[in-house]
């Protein structure tokens, strides 16, 4: 079984999650994604799996985090996964490659072989992530929300 292709799937939702990570427009164009991958993955039980995932951002602006961050993956509207992610702290005016610790489960009724599958073939055709995240600086946060976030394959 190769649960590592399935989670490249959710490395997917990390560039739609960090691409997202703004209220203003003028923010989010100053903070760009510039690699993503899977750096492993600790299958926890037949539905679950811890990964780390690496992302590569060029911010452009101020220092900032990325905290509470967790959502649901959608395939055509059907909830197939949800995810927990660590906090990311970046780094100012800076491009570094982050890792990010998230936590990932399959929705019920939704089958590990069919994920693969979708995994194997690298279909990413109807992926979209909600999300829900707060961005904070100097003990300022503004939560924000991002909904139907198309997932592609980069």
């Amino acid at each position: 079984m190769n649960i590592r292709k399935l989670l490249l799937l959710l490395a997917c939702l990390a560039v739609a999650l960090l691409s997202s990570t703004s209220c203003a427009s003028s923010f989010r164009k100053k903070v760009h994604i510039q690699s993503y991958g899977v750096k492993y993955v600790v299958p926890t039980s037949a539905r679950t799996a811890d990964i780390v995932m690496k992302v590569g951002v060029e911010n452009e602006t101020v220092g900032f985090s990325v905290t509470d961050i967790h959502g649901t993956i959608k395939l055509d509207e059907e909830d197939i996964a949800t995810f927990t992610a660590q906090d990311v702290a970046l780094k100012g005016k800076t491009t570094e490659v982050y890792e990010v610790p998230v936590q990932a489960e399959l929705c019920e009724g939704v089958s590990i072989i069919r994920i693969l599958l979708m995994a194997g073939l690298g279909e990413t055709d109807g992926l979209s992530a909600d999300i829900d995240a707060r961005v904070a600086k100097a003990g300022i946060s503004k939560k924000f929300s991002v909904r139907n976030k198309k997932i592609v394959k980069k």
